[in-house]
């Protein structure tokens, strides 16, 4: 999906094809490039599939920074597009 250089990223709306690169800070294992699946899916370690079409990329960081304090200690997450 294009988008204009001078959008806030953050504001971006996710759609299906756009490719994540997901950086956990603390554990850098988990990090890794997402790709957006045709059913609007990511798959990540430990959490499996989730849905992300539609969702900004900082409603993105907030659902994973809840979904991963399950398994991680205040976890730090950022996603560039």
């Amino acid at each position: 999906t294009y988008f204009d250089q001078n959008q806030n990223l953050k504001n971006y709306i996710l759609d299906y094809g756009d490719i994540l690169n997901i950086n956990f800070e603390k554990t850098p294992e988990l990090n890794g490039i997402y790709l957006i699946d045709s059913e609007g899916q990511i798959f990540l370690p430990r959490l499996k599939y989730i849905f992300v079409k539609n969702l900004t990329i900082k409603q993105l960081e907030s659902l994973l920074k809840k979904s991963y304090s399950n398994y991680l200690i205040d976890p730090e997450i950022s996603i560039n597009i």
